[in-house]
């Protein structure tokens, strides 16, 4: 299963029943990619959450040993824990997993756009769009030409041999 969704949604005219019978194993397997990011993110604001409350905690008991001269008031203590190492690195985590959740979900997008396409494709099939073909007025005589002078060669060469054979 490629990470490339722009591959995935590509379509081949020639191999339709192919493309259509991969169809749904693609969706699913986005989905399931895009709702596993979703409970990955969801999992971590857990953590930052309990992170933070643990953080200003220990700033409200300890605040004399941290720095601070008086006691912190929240705006103090909320900049404290978003000046945390810990926290930035969780934060940017949260970040990649958001980004993860939109590209998932174009994914999904870009595939159910593709099931479209792919239902366009076989009604044309069906309606005889590929099956005819069309020829300007030049090309018909250039066809009829050709038909003409093979059948010209290949009726001599029967007429020749038949004269051989008598």
């Amino acid at each position: 299963m490629s990470l490339n969704f722009i591959e995935d949604t590509r379509i081949d005219p020639n191999n339709l029943h192919y493309e259509w019978i991969k169809q749904a194993t693609l969706y699913a397997e986005w989905s399931e990619r895009h709702v596993n990011a979703i409970r990955d993110r969801d999992l971590l604001k857990i953590k930052v959450d309990a992170y933070c409350a643990r953080l200003g905690n220990k700033v409200r008991t300890n605040w004399m040993h941290l720095g601070f001269d008086k006691k912190p008031t929240e705006a103090a203590i909320e900049a404290y824990v978003g000046m945390d190492a810990e926290f930035l690195e969780m934060q940017k985590k949260l970040a990649d997993l958001n980004y993860n959740i939109n590209l998932f979900q174009a994914a999904r997008q870009g595939l159910e756009h593709k099931k479209r396409s792919i239902e366009g494709l076989e009604r044309l099939h069906l309606a005889g769009y590929y099956s005819s073909l069309t020829t300007s007025p030049e090309g018909k005589d250039t066809q009829e030409q050709h038909l003409y002078g093979t059948m010209s060669a290949e009726l001599r060469e029967t007429m020749i041999n038949r004269a051989n054979k008598e």
